[in-house]
């Protein structure tokens, strides 16, 4: 199941790529969330979710803005990892644009072609997101928000919080590490997923390599580290074996 999305302002060129799009998912019994059509780019990129496999069909040309389209796609980009943008429009001379906005598009569609070519671009399409849903796409998304911080990651790349400073925290991911200000209380009370193992410190279970008793340290990859309170160790290894 995906959410398709197409961003189209002519009207005649709507009902086409609809009718397409909805002879394909019957064909192939393909099942959507939401299969939605839009003339305005404002209320699309709201719909943006990275924890669910997303598919956008962009016009470039948006009532005479002719880089409107590529603009929407790095909003989305921007909000998205993982969500697949496919660009279909007359403007083939704007191909080399697209790209060097590095927004990863999938396919450059042109709508000037037969019906026949343009449907089989879209099947591509499609087909590809629905074979690569549930690989790609992270599980679940860890979101957190206070009046002066915004947090969108992928709760499989975090590894622990780490209180830094006073009412500041430090993150540490699989890829790198941010401050930001919060509390250990106010980022429990986001996920309950994650596991308190120290007055400092927050970790995430799934990604914990070893748990060294002695030392009262629990390690991840490559070697990163935080401290385990004594009084946790108990309940640290009872969940660690749970996971197994």
């Amino acid at each position: 199941m995906i959410d398709i999305y197409v961003l189209e302002d002519n009207v005649n060129q709507q009902f086409r790529i609809e009718k397409m799009i909805g002879d394909l998912l019957e064909t192939n019994q393909w099942e959507t969330r939401h299969f939605d059509l839009f003339s305005e780019p404002d209320y699309l990129t709201n719909l943006v979710e990275e924890s669910f496999p997303q598919i956008f069909f962009l016009d470039i040309d948006i009532h005479g803005d002719n880089t409107k389209g590529i603009e929407v796609a790095k909003a989305i980009r921007e909000k998205s990892r993982t969500a697949t943008i496919v660009f279909v429009t007359t403007h083939s001379e704007f191909m080399l644009l697209t790209y060097r906005a590095q927004v990863s598009a999938l396919d450059f569609i042109d709508k000037t072609d037969k019906d026949d070519a343009i449907k089989d671009n879209l099947k591509k399409c499609l087909q590809k997101v629905f074979e690569d849903q549930g690989f790609n796409i992270p599980k679940e998304i860890f979101v957190f928000e206070n009046n002066k911080t915004k947090i969108r990651i992928p709760l499989e790349d975090i590894l622990y919080f780490e209180t830094a400073e006073s009412h500041r925290l430090k993150l540490i991911t699989k890829t790198g590490q941010r401050h930001f200000y919060g509390s250990i209380k106010e980022v429990m009370q986001a996920n309950q997923k994650l596991f308190r193992c120290h007055k400092s410190y927050l970790i995430n279970l799934n990604n914990i390599v070893r748990l060294d008793k002695k030392e009262g340290l629990v390690y991840f990859d490559d070697d990163k580290a935080c401290y385990v309170s004594r009084k946790y160790i108990k309940d640290l290894r009872s969940k660690m074996e749970n996971l197994k």
